[in-house]
């Protein structure tokens, strides 16, 4: 049986909620745990693989589960992407998902930062090149009037990370919680420019590991980087928290359902759906 089966619409077409990122939203639609943690689940003969236990918390699943017969959760994350990629992608994705598709953006999540705040490149982006891209980045979203969340990096653990990424360490890629930190208040200003809502992971890791001890984060973080379950479940709370208050008719108890319950279908109100 349907949820909220009092809020519905006879309409056949839905909006679309689209997650734009890196490797962090690409890795949010696996449910099972990733057992090689550098190749997104495939091991270095090419052979993908997960371990058989049962499944975790997925943030993208539930997002899916939330809207489901409100608004299609699409996710755009890209392993490795930073700004300056997203900066040649954007217009194309946008053109493609919400100006020539008949099912419009209605809201994006932009979780950009993590890569870009690497010490050299090709993973990082310098900070003055960051913040160019992120604001040309939100110019064509909200050009086309779409609601924005804006995500940013949040702790970084360089002893787990750095053993599993020994190549890029010789040739003088490197991360810091000192310039995550930067690079996540360079989106919040930017989200001050705009009046845009900003989830601060930063500060939301500091936040736990003030609550529950000195570096709890590290249950939040697989490889340095990258969430565990636990770390998708509060970065799910705090997402979902900032979107009721700052969108609250795109809340899931506000949006009407596609059609109504099985038993109280009439075939005369879809044959008026205009398409």
């Amino acid at each position: 049986m349907a949820r909220f089966n009092e809020n519905f619409e006879y309409k056949l077409d839905f909006p679309k909620f689209l997650l734009i990122g890196d490797s962090i939203t690409e890795r949010s639609a696996n449910p099972l745990p990733v057992t090689d943690y550098i190749a997104d689940g495939y091991d270095h003969s090419g052979k993908y693989s997960t371990d058989k236990g049962p499944m975790e918390f997925c943030f993208f699943g539930q997002l899916q589960h939330d809207y489901v017969r409100r608004m299609d959760v699409i996710n755009r994350g890209f392993s490795g992407y930073n700004s300056e990629y997203w900066k040649f992608m954007i217009d194309k994705v946008l053109q493609i998902e919400h100006d020539l598709s008949y099912n419009k953006c209605k809201i994006v999540s932009l979780f950009l930062g993590t890569n870009d705040a690497a010490t050299a490149k090709p993973d990082g982006v310098p900070y003055d090149e960051f913040l160019s891209n992120m604001d040309y980045i939100i110019n064509q979203i909200l050009k086309r009037d779409i609601k924005i969340i804006v995500v940013g990096p949040g702790h970084h653990y360089p002893d787990l990370w750095e053993p599993l990424n020994m190549e890029e360490i010789e040739v003088g890629i490197t991360r810091t919680n000192e310039i995550n930190r930067k690079y996540a208040d360079c989106l919040q200003n930017l989200c001050e420019k705009y009046s845009l809502p900003f989830v601060d992971l930063y500060k939301i890791h500091d936040e736990y590991n003030a609550k529950n001890g000195e570096e709890a984060t590290r249950d939040l973080i697989l490889d340095g980087i990258h969430f565990t379950a636990k770390g998708y479940i509060l970065f799910y709370e705090q997402f979902t928290k900032t979107l009721t208050e700052w969108y609250p008719e795109l809340s899931v108890p506000k949006m009407k359902m596609r059609l109504p319950r099985w038993d109280e279908f009439d075939s005369s109100q879809v044959e008026k759906i205009d398409i």
